[in-house]
C-alpha cells in the first residue's frame, strides 16, 4: 500500500547498467516496487533512453514524476514537513548513509556487497548487523513478528509428534524471542547465538529457571550428546549458511539430539526469477517512532538486503538514521534435502504458521519437520 507521507528520489544515473545501453526489466521492476510504496521522483540524465520505462511507469502509476539533470545532487530535494514523515534518496554515489532535515541518502549498490562477502562466510556480515547488536535490547519491537502466534504452531508440531515436554534446543535463538512462551508450555529452553549482545538480551527478558542461554556458533559447538528431545532453528536464521557450513550445522545438531527427535527448519519461501521487494514498516511505543525502508533483491540464489532505519526519540525529540545490509543465501527444499540426507527425513512441511501446506510456487515460508534417523 503507498504511503503519501513518504517521499522516494531515486537515481536511475547510478545504478544503470551502461553496458546494456537500455533499461532493462530489472531496473524497472525496481521502479514499479518504489511507486507502489510512496511517491516516487525518478531522476536520469538527458543522454540515457528512458522512453521505454516512463510510458510504463506513467501508465500504470500516477504518482511518479521524472526529473532530467546530470546528477542527483544538483535538484533540490523537497524538506520533510509535518505531513511527510521522511524522504529517501538513493544513489550509488553515496557511500555511507547520511541525514540531513530527515532528507536520508543512501546507497542501493547490492552488487558490492556480494563482491565483498562472496569469497568468506555470510555469518561474518551477519555479525555486524545492527539489529544484532545496537538495537538487540530492542530487537523484538523492531521486527515486529507475532511470535505468540508462532509459539503456538511450535507447540502443535512438538505434540504431533508426542513431544510434551523434555529439553528443547533454540538454534540461533537471538534474544530468545520463543523462549518464554515454550516454557510456559512446559519445555526447558537451552538458546544458543553467536552474538553476545543478543544472548545477553535474551538474559535480561527470559528470567526463567527452565530457559539457559549459551554464547556459542551452532555449526561446532559441541553439544550434550543425544539431549534434546526437539530442535528448532526459526526465522531464515541458517540462510547465512554455506552448504558446507549448513552440513557442519546439520551433523552437529543430529549429534545433540535423541533417537527420532525432530528439527523444525524455517525459512522464507523465494520465488525465483529476479525479483525486487520493497515495503515501509511504521509503528511506535511509547519512547520511539520508527519508519523502516526495506529493500531486497534476488538473484543466483542470493537475497541482499538493506534496512533504513529512522528513528525518532520522544525525550531527545531527536531523529536518528541507520542502514544494516544483510546477505543470505537461498535454499529450496530439494537443497535441503541433499543436505540432511542420511541424518534426517522429512516428515512434514508447512507454508507459514498456520500449518497451511507448503507449496512452492506461493507459499509465504517454507516450514520442514525433519526427523533424525537412527543407527
Amino acid at each position: 500500500m503507498m504511503d503519501k507521507k513518504i517521499k522516494i528520489y531515486l537515481d536511475l544515473n547510478s545504478i544503470y547498467n551502461k553496458a546494456n545501453q537500455t533499461y532493462n526489466e530489472d531496473y524497472m521492476n525496481l521502479c514499479f516496487k518504489f511507486a507502489d510504496i510512496a511517491d516516487l521522483t525518478i531522476v536520469f540524465s538527458e543522454t540515457v533512453e528512458i522512453d521505454k520505462l516512463k510510458k510504463q511507469l506513467t501508465n500504470q502509476r500516477k504518482n511518479v514524476t521524472f526529473f532530467v539533470c546530470e546528477s542527483i545532487e544538483n535538484i533540490n530535494i523537497e524538506i520533510p514537513t509535518p505531513d511527510i514523515k521522511a524522504v529517501f534518496v538513493i544513489s550509488n554515489i553515496y557511500t555511507t548513509v547520511k541525514k540531513e532535515n530527515n532528507i536520508i541518502r543512501f546507497s542501493l549498490d547490492f552488487d558490492s556487497i556480494e563482491n565483498k562477502y562472496s569469497d568468506t562466510s555470510l555469518v561474518s556480515l551477519a555479525k555486524e548487523k545492527l539489529i544484532y547488536n545496537l538495537f538487540s535490547n530492542d530487537f523484538s519491537f523492531l521486527i515486529n513478528k507475532d511470535t505468540k502466534n508462532e509459539c503456538h504452531f511450535l507447540q502443535y508440531i512438538f505434540q504431533k509428534n508426542n513431544i510434551y515436554s523434555g529439553e528443547i534446543l533454540d538454534c540461533c535463538c537471538g534474544v530468545g524471542r520463543h523462549d518464554a512462551l515454550l516454557s510456559n508450555y512446559g519445555y526447558e529452553i537451552l538458546g544458543i547465538d553467536i552474538s553476545e549482545k543478543q544472548i545477553a538480551a535474551a538474559n535480561k527478558t527470559n528470567k526463567n529457571r527452565l530457559i539457559n542461554y549459551i554464547v556459542g556458533d551452532v555449526r561446532n559447538y559441541k553439544l550434550p550428546h543425544k539431549q534434546f528431545n526437539g530442535a528448532v532453528c526459526m526465522w531464515t536464521s541458517f540462510n547465512y549458511f554455506n552448504k558446507e557450513e549448513m552440513r557442519s550445522f546439520i551433523n552437529n545438531i543430529y549429534e545433540g539430539l535423541k533417537d527420532e527427535a525432530i528439527f523444525i527448519l524455517d525459512t522464507k519461501n523465494f520465488i525465483y526469477p529476479v525479483q525486487y521487494k520493497t515495503y515501509l514498516k511504521n509503528f511506535e511505543n511509547e519512547t520511539k517512532k520508527v519508519c523502516i525502508l526495506v529493500v531486497k533483491r534476488v538473484k543466483n540464489k542470493m537475497q541482499t538486503s538493506k534496512y533504513i532505519y529512522s528513528i525518532y526519540d520522544k525525550s531527545t525529540q531527536k531523529t536518528n538514521c541507520f542502514i544494516d545490509d544483510e546477505l543470505i543465501n537461498i535454499y529450496t527444499k530439494t537443497d535441503v534435502i541433499n543436505i540432511v540426507q542420511g541424518k534426517f527425513s522429512i516428515i512434514d512441511e508447512y507454508g507459514d504458521y498456520d500449518a497451511s501446506a507448503f507449496a512452492e510456487d506461493k507459499s509465504n515460508r517454507m516450514i520442514l519437520v525433519l526427523k533424525k534417523y537412527t543407527r
